[in-house]
């Protein structure tokens, strides 16, 4: 019920899911590394497949949940040893969980009407597994700037727990250090690695990163609450045995066990009722009323072009999922530097886009707007004033913003 997470969680994102897989391998890696019952010979190696085949399933959804495998590798390593870890049955199970990207191809060999990377070829398998389009983001931050993201990341980390939830983590951090000192280097290097990244790579929401971190801090803060119920039941403990008193033994036992109860539902339940009203979006459907109202307000034959993922999402969702009559082509210019995305662009309407354009997006804007000149016509969901020979005219006011039209301006 953290706000971060909860935001995530309610939307078509990559992140929550990312959680999920980081949350199995922690479990499994707990059962290997400190069981609690006697096991058979056969016991790890059923349970270090089942981590290899989660590991590569969960690479299919998010590259950065390596930052929680491989320190939970070593440490289970550590406990077994690399023979076991790096046998042949884990590594085969981690190929088959990774084959989950041979999906990409068959799915894009379908044609899909925005074919990322174009992932039926070679190129574009490369392109997508590499991480292209965010590679200039990945310590993106300039060092001036690395101050305030940390700052920023730090309420962050104080707006997800709270006071109460940082002290019992650190407690948890404590008790560990004495009790589990191998695990608690493990999680630290986690919420390390996967903190630094998140600080430092250059997007407006690279806080969304941070979730997996949370959550391993959220695992010292169970191991931190359990470490203070055990010290005020052992201080109950030795308070029974001095007074020697029947009522003392009753009222010190329900007061542990009503302080106990009291202390799990204080952070969620809490959490649920700060967030609530903040993380609800029942009734929000600004982004579905907006993209139906462009839609609707331009004629079959046009182009639509968006700049950010706010508008272009929508506009792909309303034109491909819920307007499949409209002939209307809505495109999002940053795409518009790859040439995957141009040859898209041209195979679904060819009568709208030239066959390839030139990677300076202004430029390709341009194109388009030429290419369509006297046709239905290009319009902007913003207003760029520096597209080269192109002026835009407001022609409505549509939820969020305007909606401009294009027209080639006249030579002097």
């Amino acid at each position: 019920a953290s706000p971060l997470f909860w935001s995530q969680a309610i939307i078509t994102e990559v992140y929550t899911l990312n959680t999920l897989f980081a949350g199995l391998l922690l479990l499994i890696a707990a059962r290997l590394a400190l069981p609690t019952e006697p096991r058979g010979e056969g016991s790890p190696r059923k349970m270090l497949v089942l981590f290899g085949l989660v590991l590569g399933l969960g690479l299919g959804n998010h590259l950065t949940l390596l930052a929680i495998a491989v320190p939970l590798a070593l440490w289970v390593a550590a406990s077994l040893g690399w023979s076991r870890v790096a046998s042949v049955w884990p590594v085969l199970a981690l190929v088959v969980g990774l084959s989950i990207y041979v999906y990409l191809p068959i799915s894009a060999s379908r044609e899909p009407p925005v074919n990322w990377g174009n992932a039926d070829t070679v190129g574009g398998i490369a392109w997508m597994l590499s991480g292209r389009v965010y590679q200039e983001h990945v310590f993106g931050v300039s060092s001036g700037a690395i101050g305030g993201r940390f700052r920023d990341w730090a309420d962050l980390s104080f707006d997800q727990f709270n006071p109460i939830g940082i002290f019992f983590g650190l407690v948890g951090a404590a008790s560990l250090r004495a009790r589990q000192r191998r695990f608690l280097v493990a999680s630290l290097a986690s919420i390390a690695v996967v903190s630094v990244y998140s600080i430092t790579f250059n997007t407006i929401d690279a806080s969304v990163l941070a979730i997996p971190a949370f959550m391993v801090f959220s695992i010292w803060i169970g191991v931190g609450f359990y470490a203070v119920i055990s010290s005020l039941s052992e201080w109950a403990s030795q308070a029974k045995q001095t007074a020697q008193q029947a009522f003392l033994k009753l009222v010190t036992n329900r007061t542990v066990l009503a302080l106990s109860i009291i202390g799990a539902l204080a952070m969620p339940v809490s959490s649920v009722v700060l967030n609530h009203d903040d993380q609800n979006l029942r009734s929000d459907r600004r982004a579905f009323e907006y993209a139906k109202t462009v839609i609707d307000a331009v004629p079959d034959g046009s182009v639509v072009v968006s700049a950010r993922e706010t508008t272009a999402f929508s506009m792909w969702y309303m034109r491909y999922a819920e307007e499949t009559d409209r002939d209307v082509a809505p495109i999002a210019s940053p795409l518009l530097q790859f040439d995957w995305y141009w040859r898209n662009l041209n195979a679904r309407f060819p009568d709208r886009f030239p066959a390839d354009g030139p990677t300076d997006i202004a430029l390709a804007v341009k194109r388009i707007v030429e290419h369509n000149d006297g046709r239905a016509g290009v319009y902007f969901t913003y207003l760029d004033v520096l597209l080269p020979g192109v002026d835009l005219e407001q022609i409505t006011q549509l939820g969020p913003g305007p909606l401009y039209k294009a027209r080639l301006r006249a030579a002097p």
